[in-house]
């Protein structure tokens, strides 16, 4: 990284960091950018040095958030994971950023539609190649004998409903940490809600 753009890009990283936080406790549409900059310490004006609009930080979160999913998805997938183990670590992803990053996944789940066209088509493209990476995981335990035949697009489907809405009821504060959380969601959806086999 160039030494005279790391301060900024520091400070972006900032901004983003803090407006994530406003969104979650104020709404995106119940932020404005005079909020933003003063939770930064900036002026309205002095924000426009880093962003052109709140549309540009919100393109910046549904970017950062699928950047860092996949990012640790493509190196899980170095180490041939079993799958049950695989479908853990993809739980406990999102169960983490739910935990450390609130704010972007409730930006990333509930203001997709408010992204311009360009960066909607380009999140969405993002988003479906990282369902069939998931997709692929499930394909390769049904291959293996790790799970039953199932349709594979649904239980992407049904995985990503679970995992994502965790924000709106898993809080940190409750006392159990993101992994312990992500193994009894993984536990319920590996083993479903019948008994035990004896």
């Amino acid at each position: 990284m160039d030494e005279r753009t790391a301060p900024a890009n520091r400070r972006r990283r900032e901004i983003v960091e803090r407006a994530a936080e406003l969104f979650e406790d104020r709404g995106y549409h119940g932020t404005s950018l005079d909020d933003v900059a003063a939770a930064v310490g900036l002026r309205k004006a002095s924000l426009y040095h880093y962003f052109r609009g709140k549309d540009d930080i919100l393109q910046l979160i549904h970017h950062d958030f699928l950047a860092w999913t996949m990012s640790r998805e493509e190196q899980r997938r170095a180490y041939e994971l079993p799958p049950g183990q695989h479908l853990l670590e993809i739980i406990s992803d999102t169960l983490e950023v739910i935990a450390r990053r609130r704010g972007h996944v409730r930006v990333f789940i509930e203001h997709y539609r408010e992204l311009d066209d360009e960066s909607r088509e380009h999140i969405a493209a993002e988003r479906a190649r990282y369902a069939r990476m998931v997709e692929e995981v499930i394909a390769r335990g049904i291959e293996r004998g790790a799970f039953r035949p199932m349709d594979t697009r649904l239980a992407v489907l049904a995985l990503f409903g679970a995992c994502n809405w965790a924000y709106q009821w898993y809080h940190p504060t409750d006392g159990d940490e993101p992994r312990q959380m992500a193994y009894a969601l993984w536990d319920l959806l590996m083993r479903g809600v019948g008994p035990r086999p004896a």
